[in-house]
């Protein structure tokens, strides 16, 4: 936070870093609504991930490290697991499988 208000006084001494600190809170105020909506989603999706969840299994029942929990859908079964997967699944950048190529040139 120091280093922050530290660029801010700076600014008033060097129009360079004035031109850049008045672009960056520009970008960062556009940026927020982006944000806001990007984790609105998400949670929606972690939200409908676990209302869907898993109906042929009992989530009581099935052990933690008993198997891979993107195998038998266990970590839709509490909400904290399912908005886990979710944001780390936005965070992911690999291809998944059974995607065509077709769509990862798109």
């Amino acid at each position: 936070c120091a280093w922050l208000e530290l660029l801010f006084e700076l600014h008033n001494f060097n129009y360079h870093l004035a031109i850049f600190v008045v672009a960056t809170v520009k970008v960062m105020k556009r940026l927020g609504n982006f944000i806001f909506t990007t984790v609105f989603f998400l949670i929606a999706f972690a939200h409908v991930y676990y209302i869907a969840g898993p109906t042929d299994i009992n989530c009581d029942k099935v052990p933690m490290d008993d198997e891979d929990p993107e195998k038998s859908g266990r970590w839709a079964c509490t909400l904290q697991e399912s908005y886990r997967h979710t944001f780390d699944h936005f965070m992911d950048f690999k291809i998944s499988k059974g995607v065509p190529n077709v769509i990862n040139y798109a």
